[in-house]
């Protein structure tokens, strides 16, 4: 059974988000459209060989457009979003590999375009730590396969392009930066074992999300 993100709800303290999800003959991602207090954003995405363009646009008004690069396995190589019709205001997310890991994350930004790069660190297919000289964020894992409704796959990922940003293997359960848990998450699955509800601590707040499917 082949089963597509339909829709993806999240509910918080201060409004409520929901993304849209269309996909073309070939099953890839077309087009998502977010609804919230803020209006309706619809970002159409197209594919030329290796590399995701995706322009949002809210209320028919340009946004933000979002150029992907995607190695031959299908991993993200660099990321650059531009939030102007100019391009001068922009960030960017560049990733090196070390054959099958994830080994750098460079991240820059037209304020501060010198990249800030963090280390990553692996074990058992799983990303358990990024660390420059004055932070290290460590995550932690369920036993069990990554999946869509994974929350290290959502944000930033499957809810802007489709895909996560950072490869891995096991469901992800929590990240921690200097000790204390920032992040965590619990999951509900269906019978089919999809992740269908999940509740996120994220920073004090907690983030409900309801997911649903297209399968066939």
């Amino acid at each position: 059974m082949n089963c597509l993100l339909k829709s993806l709800s999240e509910t918080r303290t201060g409004g409520n988000t929901t993304w849209d999800f269309t996909y073309n003959n070939a099953g890839k991602l077309a087009s998502i459209t977010t609804t919230s207090a803020a209006g309706v954003t619809v970002k159409d995405l197209t594919y030329t060989g290796n590399t995701i363009i995706g322009i949002a646009k809210l209320g028919g008004v340009f946004q933000m457009k979002d150029s992907v690069t995607l190695d031959t396995r299908g991993r993200i190589l660099n990321m650059k979003r531009v939030f102007d019709l100019a391009g001068t205001v922009w960030e960017n997310i560049a990733l090196e590999f070390n054959g099958d890991v994830l080994s750098k994350v460079h991240k820059s930004n037209s304020f501060a375009p010198t990249p800030v790069t963090r280390i990553a660190t692996y074990a058992n297919g799983n990303l358990v730590s990024l660390a420059n000289s004055t932070s290290t964020t460590t995550y932690e894992y369920f036993p069990e396969n990554a999946q869509v409704g994974d929350f290290m796959n959502l944000v930033p990922g499957m809810i802007d392009w489709g895909l996560g940003l950072y490869p891995h293997q096991s469901l992800f359960k929590s990240s921690s930066s200097g000790g204390s848990t920032t992040t965590s998450a619990v999951y509900e699955k269906n019978a089919d074992g999809l992740i269908v509800k999940s509740t996120v601590m994220a920073g004090g707040n907690q983030l409900n999300y309801t997911f649903q499917y297209d399968c066939k």
